[in-house]
């Protein structure tokens, strides 16, 4: 039996994603509960349109597609991964949109009572990302009231 009943299982539809599930799969038994979770960046689509002649129209337009396309893809990707259905307790999948640390860090382990978040590190693209940006990864280790699991390439 696993020490972490419930689990959080952060994807972002890139290839990090297939290696973060086959470490959850590696991970649960029948007794865990898992929420796997793709988060679209709300704040990245309103930065990005600081100046369009109307910003909150069309960025509300952009995560609305931006929702549907990350639905239609955790969806799949979840058709090729019936062995964490399979193998675990529960599986709960979700499609959310905010800022990816706060709610990966301090939102939804709170409010599902995570045991362990389980996500994949990437690097920064660019030294402005790193300064301004920081480190996804980094900020959970630091700020989840539970366990994390950084899977790496």
């Amino acid at each position: 039996m696993s020490k972490y009943r419930r689990i959080l299982v952060a994807i972002d539809g890139l290839e990090m994603s297939e290696v973060v599930m086959k470490a959850a799969i590696d991970l649960i038994d029948s007794t865990s509960d898992v929420y796997v979770v793709h988060i679209v960046d709300n704040m990245a689509i309103a930065t990005n349109l600081a100046d369009a002649l109307n910003p909150v129209v069309l960025s509300q337009t952009i995560l609305d597609n931006d929702m549907k396309v990350a639905t239609q893809n955790l969806d799949q990707f979840m058709m090729t991964h019936q062995r964490l259905v399979q193998k675990a307790h529960s599986v709960q999948c979700y499609v959310l949109d905010g800022n990816p640390r706060e709610q990966l860090a301090k939102i939804l382990p709170n409010k599902w009572h995570i045991d362990l978040i389980i996500i994949g590190k990437t690097s920064c693209v660019t030294l402005l990302d790193k300064i301004f940006l920081g480190n996804t990864a980094q900020y959970i280790i630091q700020n989840a009231p539970c366990d994390t699991l950084v899977i790496k390439k």
